[in-house]
């Protein structure tokens, strides 16, 4: 699916390692969409559309534990999976 270019359309490069790119064209076969478009879609998702502060990582946070900094601290993660 082709759509004219519009007036204030920007072109941007972009550099991803083979593994994104790989995930990428799986995408484009799976959806039928262009690489632009599913980035174009990727980034709106990922926009802060209303004005509230996004987190870094879903679900990443204080919950019952009182820990809120439990996904980007290793200190937590020694031993994990360790038998």
């Amino acid at each position: 699916m082709y759509t004219r270019k519009r007036k204030k359309d920007r072109i941007v490069h972009v550099r991803m390692d083979s593994a994104s790119y790989r995930a990428l064209q799986k995408l484009c076969r799976a959806t039928g969409l262009s690489d632009s478009e599913l980035i174009r879609r990727s980034i709106a998702s990922m926009s802060d559309l209303d004005g509230a502060p996004t987190r870094a990582f879903v679900g990443a946070g204080e919950f019952a534990s009182g820990v809120n900094d439990l996904a980007s601290n290793e200190r937590h993660l020694r031993g994990l999976g360790a038998s």
